[in-house]
């Protein structure tokens, strides 16, 4: 088997905060995107859930603030060298939280991976589960994490295979560190977990 396209699907950047966030107020998160990057932005107040979200159509992301930590979600899936959101998640942490601790942060590729050949399921379920409950079995995915940097960062992949030829992977990496203020150190790291998070597909025995 082999993979014929790769597709991403959806793409996002988290930063877990040390204590509890003020909410920015818009007019200095808009100040991080003046003239034509605010065209068409809102901004919307989630009261139950405490947070405030920005939603930025020119840049093609949305900003989501909450008591101990910052999403960010792009509204179409792009490749970092289209859209890098490690970048505007330093930019964002730099700017609106000068010298406020943020010792978590991570990245979420959503990637789908084509194949060539049909994808045989029926022998991947019988690992887990027996002919009689395998007969009604509608939906089936697995899920494993990968330690790196002496635990320090850890890789979790939920896997699904959403069709007979197409095998759909959730990554999700996160790192027990501080997420660097450097926009362009951030860059590269949002662009190299994503080249390193898809060769955990060459490593499934799923033939």
């Amino acid at each position: 088997m082999a993979i014929i396209a790769r597709n991403t699907e959806a793409v996002s950047a988290v930063a877990v905060a040390g204590q509890t966030l003020a909410l920015p107020e818009a007019s200095a998160v808009f100040a991080l995107y003046p003239g034509p990057l605010s065209k068409g932005a809102r901004m919307m107040d989630d009261t139950a859930l405490r947070s405030r979200s920005f939603t930025l159509p020119a840049l093609d992301f949305q900003i989501i603030f909450e008591p101990t930590r910052i999403r960010i979600e792009a509204l179409t899936p792009k490749k970092p060298d289209e859209l890098n959101l490690g970048e505007h998640l330093a930019i964002i942490i730099a700017s609106l939280y000068p010298g406020r601790p943020f010792p978590r942060f991570g990245f979420n590729y959503d990637i789908a991976y084509q194949y060539d050949a049909v994808i045989q399921q029926n022998e991947i379920i019988k690992t887990f589960v027996d002919k009689e409950t395998r007969d009604m079995v509608t939906h089936f995915g697995w899920q494993f994490t990968v330690m790196k940097d002496k635990g320090k960062r850890r890789e979790t992949y939920f896997c699904k295979v959403v069709s007979p030829l197409e095998l759909r992977i959730m990554s999700n990496v996160e790192s027990d560190s501080l997420i660097p203020t450097d926009k362009n150190v951030a860059n590269r790291l949002y662009a190299q977990w994503y080249t390193e998070c898809q060769e955990v597909v060459t490593h499934l025995t799923i033939s």
